[in-house]
């Protein structure tokens, strides 16, 4: 588990705007936080090292750590009611940078239930496309790794 994490609400602001942070923290003591302008994020002993310059704010301050359920990646819940229901051809798309592809499955998207269902995964072995039938089997398609 990640000890502490955070992220902003927005990914800009301008001058005046109000942008809000949420932390959690799996420790037991206080944390932390200022705003900073990051100069040199790169920690690689040849590069010029971690560099940067503090930023006078109000979020400047400790505060209690408390725990929060961070759901990491980006994802969507859609109810698709009976719309899937009775198709006999579909199309499933999506634009993707695997960046951890030799991580276990990941699911891009998928929909599957006691009756059945498709999903779209990458892992070691590539993108690939399954099509899970009403009676358990599944009929999968692998592009492999490129």
């Amino acid at each position: 588990m990640i000890p502490i994490i955070g992220y902003a609400d927005k990914l800009t602001v301008a001058p005046g705007e109000v942008i809000s942070f949420k932390v959690s923290s799996a420790g037991d003591q206080d944390y932390r936080a200022s705003i900073v302008r990051l100069i040199s994020g790169d920690p690689n002993p040849l590069s010029p090292g971690i560099q940067f310059a503090d930023i006078p704010s109000d979020v400047d301050g400790t505060y209690p750590s408390r725990f929060q359920r961070v759901k990491l990646g980006s994802y969507a819940n859609v109810d698709t009611g009976e719309a899937l229901k009775d198709l006999k051809s579909f199309t499933l798309s999506a634009l993707i940078w695997p960046t951890t592809p030799d991580k276990p499955e990941q699911g891009v998207m998928a929909k599957i239930d006691a009756g059945g269902g498709f999903a779209l995964v990458i892992g070691p072995n590539g993108a690939e496309a399954r099509l899970v039938h009403a009676d358990g089997t599944e009929t999968r398609v692998n592009v492999g790794k490129h």
